[in-house]
């Protein structure tokens, strides 16, 4: 493997370039089927991958070490046109190279749409899709995605909302990027949606601030947020 390479596979991480030690705190709440559960987790950034601890009420325990599994970039699929368009979010409008991509094999059909914009400088972050996720780089201002194999089939597509918008962590004001992701997708005759609206910021380990989901499974709706209560980032 080489060099290049492995720098390219590093960025794609959104614990990436945080010392080790550093560690954000997230708290999540899930409602479902008239049920509330709740989960309170530390990340910590070690030096195989991320140390999740979650607290069952006594403190911190810890649970496993994860190694991140790296998204899949669009561009290792062949590219079947490129244009230019321009993107209004907010009150900046930003011009875009949008080039779409297509592969087909082993029963598997995938067809990506990306933005790009220059200058961006938007966290590392990734679409989760059936199959291996999508690594949307700094510059990525849109995704439209599908996905059809045997199990059935998905869309999504994501798009930036705002590049500047702040929220409170502990007692500290975090500037974030916002995007918004709206899904379907039908497995085995069951019909699932949802729309996902997140804030991501490059000073928080992990780069996740806030995250909120609203879908419904088959009938079924649930709801879940999830929000950093705190964090800290060693020298």
């Amino acid at each position: 493997m080489s060099l290049l390479l492995l720098a390219a596979l590093a960025l794609q991480d959104p614990f990436a370039g945080f010392p080790e030690g550093s560690w954000v705190i997230l708290e999540r709440l899930m409602k479902s089927d008239g049920r509330e559960e709740t989960r309170r987790e530390r990340k910590t950034v070690v030096k195989d991958g991320v140390r999740i601890e979650r607290d069952r009420g006594n403190g911190f325990e810890d649970d496993s070490v994860a190694r991140h599994i790296h998204g899949k970039a669009p561009e290792d699929l062949k590219a079947t046109s490129s244009r230019e368009e321009d993107v209004t979010v907010g009150d900046r409008k930003i011009r875009c190279k949008v080039t779409e991509y297509a592969d087909e094999r082993e029963g598997v059909r995938v067809q990506i749409a990306v933005w790009r914009g220059a200058d961006l400088k938007i966290p590392y972050r990734e679409l989760q899709m059936d199959g291996p996720d999508i690594a949307a780089m700094p510059d990525v201002l849109r995704i439209e995605a599908s996905v059809r194999n045997a199990r059935g089939t998905e869309t999504q597509r994501l798009k930036v909302v705002s590049l500047g918008e702040k929220l409170k962590v502990g007692a500290r004001d975090v500037e974030c990027v916002v995007e918004e992701v709206d899904a379907e997708a039908e497995q085995g005759g069951r019909k699932m949606s949802g729309t996902m609206k997140r804030w991501l910021s490059a000073a928080v380990p992990g780069h996740l601030v806030k995250r909120t989901l609203r879908a419904d499974i088959a009938g079924k709706p649930v709801e879940q947020t999830e929000q950093a209560a705190d964090f800290e980032v060693k020298k």
